[in-house]
């Protein structure tokens, strides 16, 4: 999941989601699909993560940032 929602694959993202995929799974730095989304400027994904775990807004990643925080400008 960390792969489509850094590359914007919407379609894949919820296919995902919809299948039981884990929203929460940490990648090595500790950041999930939601700071890849966001840090690569997919809203479209970013929305559809949160829309589907809400609690994702709340996890900082191994550098203590939020997914909010690595937004681009």
């Amino acid at each position: 999941m960390h792969r489509a929602a850094y590359m914007g694959h919407l379609p894949v993202v919820c296919l995902l989601l919809a299948a039981g995929a884990n929203a929460l799974q940490e990648d090595a730095d500790g950041q999930t699909a939601l700071h890849k989304a966001v840090q690569q400027g997919r809203g479209e994904v970013a929305a559809a993560l949160l829309a589907a775990c809400p609690s994702l807004a709340d996890v900082r990643d191994r550098r203590g940032r939020l997914a909010a925080d690595l937004a681009p400008g």
